[in-house]
């Protein structure tokens, strides 16, 4: 019986022993909330002041839909957070909650109507059907590498204009309104990358513009994506029965590209 008592007392001794050595499971990490700032900077670069101001007043008053992903900052990046906040040029503010760690945060605006797809912001692309030229299209991009997160309200940024205003124009005012306006690129890029900041997917695009307007020499305004490394798009315009084109138009990020020709 002696030996029975012994030998169970050292079993005993052997699993307390192990029980010990054993490392605890960690509790998992919780996210940590925190607010990110945000406004757009509207300014095109070699717009003159008095109207930069002027057009910056009445955009100050309009709503942006702000977008924002957190994207692992790993070998194999992957989007972890997408959320979508309202704002103005101004200001805008996004209350997020993230595991603390290294984060790549890349952020979009535009005016909500649609003219982007935005659920992925390494791809935005512009919507096709419908086309709406025009100031409407106009929007702003930023990205933040390498976040160390962990909760707070010590992140900002600024949002910049990733695109190129392409504004067309006739030698002098319309004398007759209402002609048909038709406009074709060619090799214009249909996808951008916030992160890398580059343009993907050239196409062909041929699109109806607003009618001309009789005592403007307007022939339409658009904002477009900007080829990669300095190639050109081309530009065809046809208002009424005239066709004028151009083989090569560079385009710049944030500034305005004029081409007048006569129509009329």
């Amino acid at each position: 019986m002696k030996k029975i008592v012994t030998i169970l007392l050292f079993a005993l001794t052997v699993f307390a022993g192990c029980s010990k050595d054993e490392k605890p499971t960690p509790a998992p990490t919780m996210p940590v909330n925190g607010v990110i700032y945000l406004h757009s900077e509207s300014v095109l670069k070699n717009e003159p002041a008095a109207k930069a101001a002027t057009r910056g007043a009445t955009a100050a008053e309009q709503t942006l839909t702000y977008t924002f992903e957190a994207w692992t900052n790993d070998t194999k990046p992957r989007c972890v957070l997408h959320k979508i906040a309202n704002g103005t040029l101004d200001e805008a503010a996004i209350e997020i909650a993230l595991v603390p760690g290294t984060y790549d945060f890349l952020f979009w605006a535009d005016y909500g109507k649609g003219t982007y797809t935005t659920d992925n912001l390494r791809q935005v692309s512009l919507t096709r059907t419908p086309y709406t030229p025009g100031s409407g299209r106009d929007a702003f991009a930023f990205a933040l590498p390498g976040v160390q997160w962990n909760g707070g309200n010590g992140v900002s940024a600024t949002l910049k204009r990733p695109l190129a205003k392409l504004a067309m124009q006739n030698t002098a005012a319309f004398g007759t309104g209402g002609q048909e306006v038709s406009v074709t690129y060619t090799n214009v890029p249909t996808q951008y990358d916030v992160l890398t900041e580059t343009t993907s997917a050239p196409q062909t695009l041929t699109l109806a513009f607003p009618a001309t307007t009789a005592g403007s020499n307007s022939v339409g305004e658009d904002f477009l994506f900007v080829p990669y490394a300095g190639q050109s798009i081309g530009l065809s315009i046809t208002v009424g029965n005239v066709t004028k084109g151009l083989d090569m138009l560079q385009l710049q990020q944030n500034y305005t590209t004029h081409v007048t020709a006569t129509f009329e």
